[in-house]
């Protein structure tokens, strides 16, 4: 592990040979000459790490690296191409896997971070392609890391290969014990907690949610119990989706998004069990404070809060002026719904998603 915030390695390197300050650095200084050429050796293996954005963590650079004495040119490529990929430097990985996949066409880490890149880079045939040949390659193949996996159940996911989707999520779920899940990427936590919502799998393992959020930072935190929560919603349960969205709340106070789901939810919801109007409107006004009117979702959201109470005068007043941005934006769509919640509450009613399925009564 490399810390930004002390001496520098070549610093260390002349102390540790009682060297003075302005000494050269010595051959043997195996950390300095690592960064100073940014040639990694290949048994080292970059581990991605992102610092809280704090000061004076900021904007740092820690350097993790794991040794691999085990991986081959071709793997230690792959990996390293995953580290740029995952740092966003899609032309470094698009180099690396070029050269990984030059020596070895079937290595699969590489194949994986290509699609990956291919996907990003909007390459749809390229991205086509790999998949269709990870498809074969990965059946016969039971060596890859839980990470690979779970990147794989994304990539099938993605492309609606139902089978090989099914078949990487289930042996991700399998492999994802505690030493296995610490060694995971953040977006790559918050994939297989999404994944296993989606089908059903994550109330069969029990402990998975709990440990992964002691695991995910906040931001991965709150966008899972969001995410979630529509699911829920969409599923007919408006109940647990109010439940998540509590929680994310919770802990995130003033994220714009899960104020503005969680009021439009108590404004909007088929099932009255769940509707609050009061609370609805407190929490549509803290977003739309925070919007500061920037977003007609927001106020469309505080529009149908205070239809849910009654307050169809103001209702309709906002509702107006987010129909008039709307036209001057000309975002048709967006005003044409607008238009639609505006004349139920010129009619005196409140906007309801009947649209979503409910396990609830009315």
């Amino acid at each position: 592990m490399i810390l930004p915030w002390v001496d520098s390695p070549a610093e260390y390197a002349r102390l540790s040979h009682n060297l003075r300050k302005d000494d050269p650095v010595p051959d043997d200084a195996f950390v300095w000459h690592m960064q100073h050429f940014s040639v990694i050796p290949q048994f080292l293996r970059p581990i991605y790490y992102s610092l809280p954005q704090l000061s004076p963590a900021k904007g740092s650079p820690l350097m993790i690296y794991e040794f691999a004495p085990q991986q081959t040119v071709p793997e230690a490529l792959a990996r390293l191409a995953e580290w740029h990929e995952e740092n966003g430097d899609l032309p470094a990985a698009a180099g690396l896997l070029k050269t990984a996949l030059k020596m070895d066409p079937e290595n699969l880490p590489a194949l994986i971070t290509a699609a990956r890149v291919d996907l990003a880079n909007g390459a749809q045939p390229q991205f086509a392609q790999i998949v269709q040949r990870l498809s074969v390659l990965t059946v016969l193949n039971d060596k890859l890391e839980l990470e690979d996996h779970v990147r794989l159940a994304a990539i099938f996911n993605a492309v609606n290969d139902r089978n090989d989707f099914q078949r990487e999520l289930t042996t991700a779920l399998r492999q994802a014990d505690a030493k296995n899940l610490r060694g995971l990427r953040q977006e790559s936590l918050y994939a297989l907690l999404i994944l296993a919502a989606e089908t059903g799998s994550l109330e069969q393992h029990a402990g998975l949610w709990p440990y992964v959020n002691t695991l995910l930072e906040l931001n991965w935190r709150v966008k899972f119990m969001q995410d979630y929560s529509d699911l829920e919603k969409n599923s007919g349960q408006p109940r647990n989706a109010v439940v998540l969205l509590r929680r994310a709340l919770g802990i995130a106070p003033h994220s714009l998004m899960t104020l503005d789901r969680l009021a439009r939810l108590l404004a909007t919801s088929p099932d009255s069990s769940v509707r609050n109007g009061k609370e609805a409107i407190d929490l549509a006004r803290q977003a739309r404070e925070l919007d500061q009117g920037q977003h007609v979702n927001i106020t469309d959201t505080l529009a149908c809060a205070l239809a849910e109470n009654g307050e169809f005068a103001e209702a309709i007043s906002l509702e107006t002026s987010a129909i008039k941005i709307a036209d001057d934006a000309k975002a048709t769509a967006v005003a044409d719904t607008l238009r639609a919640h505006l004349a139920l509450f010129n009619s005196q009613l409140p906007y309801r998603e009947t649209s979503l399925q409910t396990n609830a009564g009315q």
